[in-house]
């Protein structure tokens, strides 16, 4: 990976760089996988800190974006069966 301390997403030269995984190591429990995941410089991208911090804090709140969602569909699930099985609507 030849990135010259130089952040691959906002450009700035700066001694402070991660390697960003694009796709989470810790997305897959096969550790061939991980293993892939880990080393694959396909997988991998140079960022400076604050870019590094603010992928992972996108990706925190996507993730909570599809908790809730996931949440408000098991619910509405829910009250259809209870719907289905009292017989009246709530």
């Amino acid at each position: 990976m030849q990135a010259k301390w130089k952040c691959s997403e906002c450009g700035r030269v700066t001694n402070r760089l991660a390697v960003h995984h694009i796709r989470p190591i810790e997305d897959t429990s096969d550790p061939d996988e991980m293993e892939r995941r880990c080393f694959d410089e396909s997988n991998c991208q140079v960022l400076c800190y604050q870019c590094h911090k603010d992928k992972h804090r996108d990706r925190q709140k996507q993730t909570h974006a599809e908790r809730e969602r996931q949440r408000t569909e098991r619910t509405q699930k829910t009250m259809e069966t209870m719907t289905l099985q009292v017989g009246f609507d709530f």
